[in-house]
This record gives structure tokens, C-alpha cells and sequence, in this order.
């Protein structure tokens, strides 16, 4: 007898694998992991870790470097010529220097991350609680494929039956939807910190529309210090689940990487290698543009760097002009996740009180009209130039409502996300 489409598929729980020829070692690092509440195998050796790995499933294996007989790396590259683990997501653990060649061993490995010891337990547990949650993410997608390809199986049976469970899957979409709207930027922060929204020396707004249950369209706002924000903007290619997942990896690394974002050329070209290590295992192209603002008020400036993303606005309203935020030699780097080794340049334009700088993606100008005319980048511009002196909530939501009525019938065909942030005269 069938299960009731509404009972809920059980989550398996995820394994992590500890690789170590020390015992102490390895009951180091299980101390270390245990709060997370994963179970945990250990091995001692490089052939104990593969005769798991033929036996169960692993969400993530810490290996470490320096092994008698063989070493992290040879194991690794065993992991990879089997096709039940060539996906397992490995982090290579050493007490060596992360000297530039080691690290480009790794990665050639196979390896998706290096640390060294001693490690710190809070890095530690957070880039292990990343792919914990990006293995039950698989568990739960690949479960809800299986679920539909059953009620496929049973049409002929029960067509009531195929009905309920195409519902209880819209609803898990729904869900989906909703939690990878919780992951956008809810309560924007003020500058200096303490302050209520209406005193702060920054001000913010933004518009996301999904044309999918869940899209592939991402931004955030972060405060870096009293006198930085930074503000992040990228569009994953395609929609769906891949690419929603693919914005849940950009939003761990918006955390784990903050500490470069001051520079954000440095920050991308990180991005970028992490991600091109994740994606390139998969068996589709899949990469996002990007583009990483940071408004200082400090220095006075806006510093920025493009991965492939159309270029922002900033809508200078003492001069009433509006200035196209691009690169110097107005060229930009490379959509993420396509080129490892890509480098990413950072550019500053003045900042002025008063200023709003517009961020958005290609789907709000890409819109066509009843003739088949594209709204346009430069008509965009046109808009957020007669608009300039509107505070930048209105600025966006008629932005937002000019083009809804350009495209009339026709709508939107692809997601959008527009962000702006307003510098207050102090």
C-alpha cells in the first residue's frame, strides 16, 4: 500500500567522515564537531576512509595532508575515479603553511577547501554546517524527484492520487520560495550602528520580483563598519532549484568572505575560485554575474568591481547628472564560476551627499514592449534621471511601475532585483 502523498519524506541524517593516521587528532576534531550533532565516523588511514566510502554516504570528508603510505592527496584522487564519490565534498586538514602551491594542490585534488592547524572551531563549524546543509538540500530535491517520478509511475492507477501529490510538491516550492526569500535582506542596517533608519547616513531600498517559485536573482546589504556597507548584487543563470542552491552558496560566502569585501576586487576573485571549484563538478555550465558595491564614508568614495553584471547608476543629484558606475577601462571581469584563475579589479568613483547608487539586474531593462522594443539600459537611465530627487524607496517603485507599464501584456520574462542606497547629507 502507498504512503499518503501528505506524509512527509524522511530526511536521512548526513555522515561526516574524519580522516587522521593521529588518534589524537581525530579526537580533536570530533570535540570539535560534535555540538553540530552529525554523526561521525573515524579512519586511520587512507584505506580504512575508502573502505567507508564503499559503504556509506558521506556529506563531507576532512582529510588530512600528511599520511604515511598514502597521503590526503592520493586518497582524494581515489574519491574522485569512483563515481558514488566523485562529488563528495572533501576538506583537506594540515599542519603545513598555506603556501600558494599547497593550496593549488588541493584544489587540484579535488579538494573544495583548505585549513590549517591549529584550527579555529568556529571556521571550522560553519564551512562544515555549509555542506551539511547543501547535502540535505540534495537529499530533499532528489527525495521530491522520486516522489513525482512515483506518482508518474501510478497516473493510470489513480489520477486523484497524481493530483494531490503535484499539490503537496507546489507546496514545497512554495516553501522553498519562501525561505530563499527569508535568505534576502530583510532589515537594512544603519549607519553608524545604533541609530534608527531615519538618522542613519545611509538609507536603502530595494524591489525583487521571481518569475519562477524560486529565482535565481540575489542581494544583499551588509554592514562592514559605522562608516562601510557593502551591497551585493548577482543573477545565477537560469531558475529553478540549481539556481536557488547556487544562492545559497553566494550567501555563505557574502559571510565567510567579509573580511575582504573592503576590496571588492579581492573579494570577487575569491568568490570566484570557491565557486568554480563547486560548479565545475557539475555535468551543465552553470555561472552568475555579480557585482560587489562598498560605500565608504570615511573616504568618501564608492568602491566596486563587476563580474560580467550590467553596470550600476550613480545618480548624482547636486549636479543633477547620473554616471554610469563602471570600470575606469570599462571593461568588467568575467561572470563567476567560469575562468579559476580570473581577476577581479577594483574601481572608486567620488561620493557625494546626496548621491543614490542603483543596482539591478538584466531583467528589469531586457523587457519587451508591444512592437518588440527592449526597454533598455539607456532608457533605464533616462527614467532614474528624471526620477534622481525622489527619496530612493519612490525612485525605485516608479522605476519599477515605468516599466511594468513599457512591457503592459507582455510582463516580465526574467526575474528582478533592484537595489539603491541613498547617502544622507550630515
Amino acid at each position: 500500500m502507498n504512503a499518503s502523498p501528505e506524509s512527509p519524506v524522511a530526511e536521512q541524517p548526513v555522515k561526516l567522515l574524519l580522516v587522521d593516521d593521529r588518534e589524537e587528532n581525530l579526537t580533536s576534531l570530533k570535540a570539535m564537531l560534535e555540538p553540530l550533532g552529525h554523526p561521525m565516523i573515524m579512519a586511520r588511514s587512507g584505506s580504512e576512509a575508502l573502505r567507508h566510502l564503499l559503504r556509506e554516504e558521506f556529506a563531507l570528508v576532512l582529510l588530512d595532508v600528511n599520511m604515511p603510505g598514502m597521503n590526503g592527496f592520493e586518497v582524494a584522487a581515489l574519491i574522485r575515479e569512483r563515481e558514488q564519490t566523485r562529488f563528495t565534498p572533501i576538506i583537506f586538514v594540515t599542519a603545513n603553511s598555506a603556501d600558494i602551491k599547497m593550496i593549488g594542490q588541493s584544489y587540484q585534488a579535488g579538494g573544495v577547501d583548505y585549513l590549517t592547524k591549529p584550527l579555529d572551531v568556529h571556521v571550522l563549524r560553519s564551512k562544515v554546517s555549509v555542506f551539511v546543509e547543501l547535502a540535505k538540500s540534495r537529499q530533499r530535491v532528489e527525495a521530491a524527484l522520486a516522489e513525482r517520478e512515483r506518482a508518474y509511475e501510478q497516473l493510470r492507477e489513480s489520477r486523484e492520487e497524481l493530483r494531490r501529490k503535484n499539490e503537496q510538491m507546489e507546496e514545497d516550492l512554495r516553501m522553498a520560495r519562501e525561505v530563499q526569500q527569508a535568505m534576502l535582506a530583510q532589515d537594512y542596517p544603519a549607519f553608524p550602528a545604533g541609530v534608527s533608519l531615519e538618522q542613519s547616513h545611509l538609507r536603502f531600498g530595494h524591489r525583487y520580483l521571481s518569475m519562477s517559485e524560486v529565482g535565481g536573482d540575489f542581494f544583499n546589504i551588509l554592514s562592514l563598519s559605522n562608516t562601510q556597507a557593502l551591497l551585493f548584487v548577482a543573477d545565477v543563470m537560469g531558475h529553478g532549484v540549481r539556481s536557488a542552491l547556487v544562492t545559497a552558496m553566494l550567501r555563505a560566502m557574502l559571510e565567510e568572505f567579509k573580511d575582504l569585501a573592503p576590496d571588492p576586487g579581492r573579494f570577487l576573485t575569491q568568490m570566484n575560485h570557491d565557486l568554480h571549484a563547486i560548479l565545475q563538478r557539475t555535468n551543465e555550465p552553470l555561472f552568475t554575474t555579480a557585482f560587489c558595491l562598498i560605500a565608504d564614508l570615511e573616504t568618501r568614495e564608492f568602491r566596486h568591481a563587476g563580474a560580467g553584471h550590467p553596470p550600476p547608476f550613480i545618480l548624482h543629484r547636486q549636479l543633477g547628472t547620473i554616471e554610469l558606475l563602471a570600470p575606469r577601462e570599462r571593461r568588467s571581469g568575467p561572470a563567476l564560476g567560469i575562468f579559476p584563475e580570473a581577476r577581479y579589479q577594483t574601481t572608486a568613483h567620488k561620493l557625494a551627499d546626496r548621491d543614490v547608487v542603483l543596482l539591478f539586474t538584466d531583467g528589469i531593462f531586457e523587457v519587451e514592449g508591444a512592437d518588440g522594443e527592449e526597454f533598455g539600459h539607456q532608457r533605464l537611465a533616462e527614467v532614474a534621471r528624471r526620477r534622481m530627487h525622489e527619496n530612493v524607496d519612490a525612485l525605485l517603485g516608479g522605476l519599477l511601475a515605468e516599466v511594468r507599464e513599457f512591457a503592459g501584456a507582455k510582463g516580465f520574462g526574467d526575474d528582478v532585483c533592484l537595489l539603491g542606497a541613498e547617502v544622507v547629507a550630515r
